[in-house]
């Protein structure tokens, strides 16, 4: 299940705001993201900013920052691109 031709996948919208500049916040935020997307993809708001070391309204505001409504608008994107990801993932592991 891949995501709409009009959805950039959370990387692209990462590097984006990367490009025009981030937070130490932001930044720490992006990366715990980029390194945990299962537990994104099933996290709230406040579990993800305890894993990156912030606030849950940082999270929220970071999600709306990268083009989501909110943190539950990124994590049902995410969750939509994990069969895909477990997939790829369980392909290099054997």
């Amino acid at each position: 299940m891949s995501l709409p031709s009009d959805v950039a996948p959370l990387e692209q919208r990462i590097l984006l705001a990367s490009s025009e500049g981030l937070t130490r916040k932001q930044t720490q935020l992006a990366r715990f993201m980029l390194d945990n997307r299962v537990q994104l993809a099933f996290s709230s708001a406040e579990e993800v900013g305890r894993g990156a070391g912030v606030d849950a309204a940082t999270v929220v505001r970071f999600s709306r920052l990268l083009g989501y409504e909110g943190y539950a608008d990124l994590r049902d994107s995410v969750r939509s691109s994990v069969p895909e990801f477990l997939t790829a993932l369980e392909k290099v592991s054997r």
